[in-house]
């Protein structure tokens, strides 16, 4: 970075941003609208899932041992492994989810984060 006048500046092709660089970012409607329904499908989802299991007999809360593993494959995920193939071989090696019930049991543990993953994947990227 070089020093203009007093006020620092962004080197060409540095990565570096001005210290005048907004935190909160103006956005046009489509863009608001766009996060606004990502956020609001996601809480609707979880609020789905916890009303679903408060009525069900048969449906518990995670274990310590799913909730690491849920983390790490949502790690994976992050780096574009992905998550669904490590968590049903973990899960297939380990027995702790039954055959017939892992792809539900995916679609509801990943989906929180993955609605996540795409709100900071696409808020985060503006260099």
């Amino acid at each position: 970075m070089y020093v203009n006048g007093g006020n620092l500046n962004t080197v060409a092709g540095s990565g570096y941003f001005a210290s005048t660089t907004r935190y909160i970012v103006r956005m046009n409607a489509a863009q608001l609208a766009f996060y606004v329904a990502i956020g609001l499908a996601g809480v609707a989802f979880i609020i789905g899932a916890v009303r679903a299991a408060r009525r069900s007999t048969t449906v518990r809360w995670p274990t310590p041992v799913e909730l690491v593993i849920g983390f790490v494959t949502d790690f994976f995920d992050t780096l574009g492994i992905g998550s669904f193939a490590p968590t049903t071989a973990i899960y297939k090696l380990r027995r702790i989810v039954p055959d017939e019930l892992i792809p539900g049991t995916l679609n509801v543990g990943h989906s929180p984060a993955a609605v996540a993953e795409a709100l900071i994947f696409v808020t985060g990227d503006r260099g």
